[in-house]
């Protein structure tokens, strides 16, 4: 009989002590996994809520479509379709200007960066000056705001707005307008003499950049201002060349005044011969960077 009673008192404290762990289970582990599945679903319950007032589908299929129609849109450059076609084809107008300069000598625009030295942009300023010299184009580094000496360590960026300068004083001139003068500053022209300066003026760069998603520039702008004189129609004829197949130089503003004749003459109606137009404009040449470029 006592052997009875010792069994039952085993059982009756394994029992026990069973009940005691499942409690302590429930306490330590069930009860808190339980609060985290409560969570969840109070959680995927809101999200549902807000995704049920969106104007976004839930369902995969639909949004899988919705996506094919957005890769559509976006398109790829290669093939030439989309918005990536449009954008690598503004990419190439922008850098239409500089293209000739930087495949002759340097291939391409991530070597002219990395290797441009400030020797090349002095051998290349002094180039310039003496063709636009002997064309009448005296440019003096006081008016111009570049100079051959100046120290930089973004050299590419002083070579870029000096050939900006050379592409439109060549513009202007091609069109037949005569590019005006400072008469205020003087400048020893190659054969000796005492000339004024050419009004031409490199402005400051300009650095594009989408503030919303990077502070890094996309892309750079050499502004150059130029006052040049000639009639309606050379000044029309310089305005359309500055966008063609090899040239993107967009007009950023110019001013239109008559300038008075230099001597009273009657056309063939009796009508006086009005004077030329002084053409005071501003143009800009784009240089596109790379990703991986800083400017």
């Amino acid at each position: 009989m006592s052997r009875w009673l010792k069994v039952h008192q085993a059982l009756l404290a394994a029992a026990l002590l069973l009940l005691a762990v499942q409690a302590l289970l429930y306490v330590l582990v069930l009860q808190p996994r339980k609060r985290e599945l409560q969570k969840a679903r109070q959680e995927e319950e809101e999200l549902q809520k807000r995704l049920s007032r969106s104007p976004w589908p839930t369902q995969a299929e639909r949004l899988a479509a919705h996506a094919k129609e957005l890769q559509q849109v976006l398109g790829d450059a290669e093939s030439g379709e989309g918005l990536a076609a449009q954008v690598q084809a503004a990419r190439d107008k922008a850098s239409r200007t500089f293209a000739p300069y930087i495949k002759k000598g340097y291939e391409t625009s991530a070597n002219l960066v990395r290797s441009v030295s400030l020797l090349d942009y002095q051998a290349e300023y002094s180039r310039i000056s003496r063709e636009l010299s002997a064309k009448g184009v005296h440019i003096s580094p006081s008016v111009l705001k570049l100079r051959d000496d100046t120290s930089s360590p973004y050299v590419y960026q002083l070579m870029l707005h000096v050939w900006a300068v050379e592409k439109v004083a060549g513009q202007a001139l091609e069109a037949g307008l005569q590019i005006a003068n400072d008469d205020t500053v003087k400048v020893t022209a190659p054969a000796g003499a005492s000339m004024p300066a050419a009004a031409i003026v490199a402005e400051p760069m300009l650095a594009l950049s989408n503030a919303e998603t990077s502070k890094q520039p996309y892309m750079l702008g050499f502004p150059v201002r130029v006052a040049a004189d000639g009639s309606l129609e050379q000044v029309l004829a310089f305005l359309a060349s500055l966008d063609g197949p090899e040239m993107f130089l967009p007009v950023r503003g110019f001013e239109l005044t008559a300038v008075p004749p230099a001597s009273l003459k009657a056309d063939s109606a009796g009508l006086l011969v009005s004077g030329n137009l002084r053409l005071e404009v501003e143009c800009i040449a784009f240089f596109v960077l790379e990703s991986n470029e800083e400017p």
